[in-house]
């Protein structure tokens, strides 16, 4: 099972049509689909717009992929478990949100942790098909986050 989620804060339109677009490449493979309401009415699949936090944990585990914004909480708890997760960033240009930090964080956790960021329907197709089991979060924080935090402290 394929698990989508937008998260329940914003919708994100882009990501539902890249799953439209992708649908039938897929196999038939089931896809769940978690997300806020957009504009966007998905043709191949249905919705749900909310789910419970240990309805959301169970459908992780039960995942073989998980396919999501850039949401740090959605990232931890599918690394936590070592779910493969193919990221799709909100994009401040196109009006999915405020500024580009989903693109900053997933493009970090990309290089630290194995996580796959797709910017198209084709990148998010061999994601999908081909994506490791991300690293395991690290249990201690990096140096470079630690120097980051003391320094914004220290200006406050």
């Amino acid at each position: 099972m394929i698990f989508v989620t937008t998260g329940t804060q914003l919708p994100f339109d882009r990501l539902l049509r890249m799953m439209d677009d992708i649908y039938h490449s897929l196999g038939g493979e089931e896809i769940l689909v978690q997300s806020f309401r957009g504009k966007y009415v998905p043709v191949n699949f249905d919705t749900v717009d909310f789910l419970h936090p240990d309805d959301f944990k169970k459908v992780i585990n039960e995942a073989r992929v998980i396919v999501a914004h850039a949401g740090i909480g959605t990232i931890m708890t599918a690394m936590n478990l070592r779910k493969p997760i193919v990221i799709v960033t909100r994009d401040s240009a196109l009006g999915e949100h405020r500024n580009d930090h989903q693109k900053a964080t997933a493009e970090h956790l990309a290089r630290r942790c194995s996580l796959f960021v797709a910017t198209s329907a084709e990148e998010m197709l061999a994601g999908i098909r081909e994506m490791p089991i991300p690293s395991p979060l690290p249990s201690t924080p990096s140096p470079e986050l630690v120097t980051a935090i003391t320094e914004i402290l220290e200006r406050h």
